[in-house]
């Protein structure tokens, strides 16, 4: 039986010896110039076959059937190589590629990704919507990138705008000045219009970098805040696979995570795909506040032809936090002082959350028609939701019955507030480089559309002021003179619709909401919509550059939106601009 059993197992060797002779393999090596290649993508045509380049610009592909292959090795920044291979059955074959570098210009609407090791940044699209080196712009530009937003850990914008001078934090929210004009939530995405809230600041974990333009930029946007406009530009799919993981914690219970992959997701590099996602979970100095943030950013990229660049961004975030509206009144008495409550005191009940919502779908499509001229085009779709439950002071002190104020006991109101808006954007334009005798042109031809729209179904619930005598409603202010129309407590003092807080006590009760009465308030549906038709030009003669640009605006106020009585607000502009730059050195 022995001896059966080792002659089968010669026999089963020897069968699989000889298919592994009619196979072979082919390896070798991608370089370019003499530096190796890494990220090259190999492929043998009409077959599976194919791999990367490793660092030291190596490739290997096995267990091959014997044939002549055609095989095609293409990185971007370089033109495709193509060759015949002979592979022979249980031989390797070896070959030496070297790529010669293409030249290949920057897209006019994509950013793309880019390997930097300083905080330095010499390019922006924001201030021209053409690649422009950032010292050849005639207005001031600050630029974070994504290198500096990750060694300062800046995770929202409140910690990216330290960086920027003239722009500052206006409050806790989503709110900044930016050369002293107020900005509240005006935020650009790649270029065009996002539907932020004001309560929440957003996250930077998918972020390329974030951009400033100081001043007025009106007649490049349209409708933006005359103090600056920020752009936030989202990562882009490369063509080298990269993957990333980090993981923070620290003061106030914080927890983050953050993944970062990239590659090509087909052996051509005609298909890229990017995948941000992050997580906080933080507590805060002040009792009770904190938010839990997921964010998730596909991104993918698509290169039809060497002239042809699509792409596509999905981002979504879900917040859960809690209203921060700061400490309680001070003031109201006589020796009152901000020491005498601590900083950590909220006002807020056990049981009130702030649930945000967003999400946006980029789209654009760059396409070279000509060696001088270029189509751009970009979609963004903005929806942005709130679901809140706040408790929060009524900005007075509880009163006694003759009216004197109680400083110990702070006037409380209830907010309940749900609503959605939808944002939509459109930019379309031609970038042409002419050339007039010795003056150079970048010429730019293009249509904006903006709108935004607040459907029905926004409602909020508002409860404060004091019980009647009937405990039957609520009566907003409390008059000693009229007391027998409230409700008295065994004290004689008026009942409020909403427990006060007792600041000497710190107790962070659950807040029953089905008790208070509530005065219901819907909504109305809104609507603005904005139209421009803009031309600009950028000359550049000896070390003299001029910018010279003009917009047309058309914007559309829609009053009482979804009724009977609905009619529009027109609104015409015209916005030049104009712009001159004298490079001294290079």
């Amino acid at each position: 039986m022995s001896a059966l059993l080792s002659g089968a197992l010669i026999f089963l060797g020897s069968i699989v010896t000889y298919g592994q002779a009619e196979r072979g393999t082919l390896t070798g090596r991608v370089r370019a110039g003499t530096a190796p290649l890494p990220g090259a993508s190999v492929q043998l045509e009409g077959t599976s076959y194919g791999g990367v380049t490793g660092a030291d610009g190596r490739f290997a592909l096995g267990n091959l059937p014997a044939a002549a292959y055609i095989l095609t090795v293409t990185r971007v920044g370089f033109a495709p190589h193509k060759q015949t291979v002979a592979v022979a059955a249980g031989a390797n074959a070896d070959v030496e590629i070297t790529l010669t570098e293409s030249v290949e210009n920057l897209p006019e609407v994509e950013i793309t990704g880019r390997r930097e090791t300083t905080y330095k940044s010499d390019y922006s699209f924001a201030a021209t919507k053409t690649a422009t080196a950032t010292k050849d712009i005639p207005q001031s530009v600050s630029v974070v990138t994504k290198e500096l937003l990750d060694d300062r850990q800046a995770y929202r914008i409140g910690d990216v705008v330290k960086n920027i001078s003239g722009v500052n934090q206006y409050s806790f929210y989503n709110d900044l000045t930016m050369r002293g004009f107020r900005s509240q939530n005006v935020r650009l995405i790649n270029g065009l219009r996002g539907g932020f809230g004001f309560f929440t600041q957003p996250v930077t974990v998918h972020l390329e970098r974030v951009e400033v333009i100081k001043g007025p930029a009106s007649a490049l946007f349209g409708n933006t805040v005359p103090g600056g406009t920020m752009n936030l530009v989202t990562k882009k799919p490369l063509a080298e696979k990269r993957q990333s993981l980090s993981f923070t914690t620290g003061s106030f219970n914080t927890y983050r995570a953050a993944a970062d992959f990239t590659g090509p997701m087909n052996g051509a590099g005609t298909l890229l795909y990017r995948l941000n996602v992050g997580y906080e979970n933080a507590q805060s100095f002040r009792d009770l506040q904190g938010n839990e943030t997921f964010l998730v950013a596909p991104s993918v990229t698509f290169l039809p032809t060497p002239k042809t660049n699509v792409n596509v961004d999905l981002v979504f975030t879900h917040t859960n936090t809690r209203l921060d509206r700061g400490q309680p009144i001070f003031g109201a008495t006589a020796g009152t002082d901000l020491n005498s409550t601590p900083i950590s005191l909220s006002l807020n009940a056990a049981n009130d959350y702030y649930k945000i919502r967003d999400l946006s779908l980029n789209a654009s499509l760059t396409h070279k028609l000509t060696d001088w001229l270029s189509f751009n085009a970009s979609y963004l779709k903005y929806a942005w939701s709130e679901d809140l439950l706040e408790h929060r002071n009524a900005r007075n002190f509880a009163v006694d019955s003759a009216g004197g104020q109680l400083p110990n006991l702070v006037q409380m109101q209830v907010f309940q507030r749900v609503q959605k808006t939808f944002t939509d954007n459109l930019t379309t334009y031609l970038v042409g480089n002419l050339a007039t005798g010795p003056v150079q042109h970048k010429l730019l031809l293009g249509y904006d559309h903006i709108g935004q729209i607040r459907p029905q179904g926004g409602a909020q619930n508002t409860a404060r002021g004091f019980r009647n005598a009937a405990n039957t409603g609520v009566i907003a202010t409390y008059r000693p003179a009229d007391e027998r129309r409230y409700l008295l407590d065994a004290a004689g003092n008026p009942v409020p619709n909403v427990p006060h807080f007792d600041i000497t006590q710190r107790q962070y009760l659950i807040g029953n909401v089905s008790d208070y009465f509530f005065e219901r308030t819907a909504l109305e549906p809104t609507r603005y919509y904005s139209n421009g038709i803009y031309l600009q030009d950028q000359l550049t003669y000896g070390k003299l550059q001029l910018l010279l640009g003009l917009r047309q605006e058309f914007y559309t106020d829609v009053e009482g939106y979804q009724t009977n009585q609905a009619r529009k607000v027109e609104q015409r502009a015209l916005l030049p601009r104009v712009g001159l730059v004298y490079a001294r050195t290079k």
